[in-house]
């Protein structure tokens, strides 16, 4: 079946979401639910004829030079049809996008495969002028001294047209050679030009190896109904090439973060269960705690078998909570941040005080590495291993999708996989990983069966 809209990897909002909170119509419009957004993506655009409709409705006649306006209102109905898929019961997600007519500076090798900022925001008013959608303007503030981009959610009349049209529309790539290997800055967060060396070449030429290898493969699932936990009945999506492309984001250096990105990594954690490539049956792979137990072995501490839960006399909303904290404590700079975080998520200052201290005695023999921000190292480090791992099974003409700590492949490579990941983890680190199978907790009967 046709190429759906996937929904979105959202992010908490709130600066965003405490402003909406002093006026009337943000109350309403939020009732309770906190506020996520996300920054369209501007590779992807819906397309069909009643696209076309729709720009002529909006657009009027254009030249031939101005038809590439069709492709950029596509692209802003793509981030607004994300944004209504990810608005729920429990959530409310809007798009944010800034209105400037100053294009940002960016270096040229981003631009390719993808639509122009400024075209993007007079799209945006467009619709917002035609009733589609409704925004928030941008501004300044004494919180926000960097100024809040412009917020948008559609509007009750796109949401509508969507239904009435879904049948009809596909989503197409922009074209151009996408960028894969991108360049963060630390302070600013934007896009930074480097030059290429024979690191970067390498690692740009092995995602584009792998993702050749990914996108070789039919990969389908059975999607959820928007803003539900039901299956659409006899419904099977066919995830795109554009969907399978794995690109990498570094963070200030090539030797922080560069962790492997593609957007069917926001499919909902029940959609990537029904995954199939070429009809057969998945399976998901993890690494347990990885990060902590990263931080044992890098210390060349040998790591509890469960780091949420080392003595394991915890509850498992008490072991969530570790799970939390270790986050918390991992990526924060000192320990009254990690506090504050902790009170953020709804604690008192006294329980966040000893839940802290509590993790903190629990792994007492690294909690010298704490509160270092070490998110920017362990991140790197763990794209080194996806990285070995997607190599070995190029190699091994296994099909794999990365997602962070833990790889999807077809169930019926999931013991070479597991020793593919075990075997990387222990080249890297020295020591052995502890790994699970998402729903599938006995491995014995496949082992044996293959050994046969």
């Amino acid at each position: 079946m046709r190429h759906p809209v996937i929904t979105p990897n959202t992010q908490a909002n709130r600066k965003w979401q405490a402003t909406l909170n002093k006026s009337d119509f943000g109350g309403i419009l939020l009732s309770g639910r906190p506020l996520v957004t996300i920054t369209p993506n501007k590779a992807l655009y819906l397309s069909g004829g009643s696209i076309d409709r729709l720009s002529s409705r909006v657009h009027g006649k254009l030249s031939n030079s101005a038809k590439r306006r069709v492709v950029t209102l596509g692209c802003a109905l793509y981030a607004m049809a994300q944004a209504a898929v990810a608005t729920n019961s429990s959530q409310v997600c809007g798009v944010i996008h800034s209105t400037s007519n100053t294009p940002p500076k960016v270096a040229s090798r981003y631009k390719q495969g993808i639509v122009a900022d400024t075209g993007l925001a007079a799209e945006l008013k467009l619709l917002e002028h035609h009733g589609f959608i409704t925004s928030h303007k941008g501004f300044k503030g004494k919180d926000s001294p960097q100024g809040l981009s412009t917020l948008w959610f559609p509007a009750t009349q796109l949401i509508e047209w969507l239904t009435y049209h879904e049948a009809s529309l596909e989503v197409g790539k922009v074209n151009g050679k996408f960028e894969l290997l991108r360049l963060k800055s630390l302070s600013s967060k934007s896009l930074e030009d480097y030059t290429d060396t024979d690191t970067t070449t390498r690692m740009r030429d092995h995602l584009e190896r792998t993702n050749q290898a990914r996108q070789s493969y039919l990969w389908a699932y059975s999607p959820l109904t928007a803003g539900t936990n039901e299956f659409i009945e006899n419904a099977k999506y066919t995830l795109s090439d554009h969907d399978l492309m794995c690109h990498r984001v570094f963070n200030g250096d090539f030797e922080s973060g560069g962790r492997f990105y593609c957007p069917a990594q926001s499919l909902r954690k029940v959609e990537r269960g029904t995954l199939t490539i070429d009809n057969q049956s998945t399976i998901e792979l993890d690494y347990k705690s990885l990060h902590l137990r990263m931080l044992y072995n890098m210390n060349q501490l040998s790591a509890p078998k469960d780091c949420y839960n080392p003595l394991g006399n915890k509850t498992q909303e008490e072991r969530q909570q570790a799970k939390i904290t270790c986050m918390i404590v991992i990526n924060t700079d000192s320990r009254n941040s990690a506090v504050q975080a902790l009170s953020n998520r709804g604690l008192t200052h006294e329980d966040a005080e000893k839940t802290v201290g509590d993790f903190e005695s629990d792994h007492q023999r690294i909690s010298h590495t704490f509160y270092q921000s070490s998110w920017k190292q362990l991140q790197y480090i763990d794209s080194q291993l996806a990285e070995s791992v997607l190599e070995s099974c190029c190699k091994a003409r296994i099909p794999v999708m990365p997602i962070h700590d833990s790889f999807i492949t077809q169930t019926q490579h999931s013991v070479e996989l597991e020793q593919m990941v075990r075997e990387n983890y222990r080249e890297l680190l020295g020591f052995d990983a502890e790994i699970s199978f998402g729903d599938m907790p006995n491995m014995d009967w496949l082992k044996e069966e293959l050994e046969h």
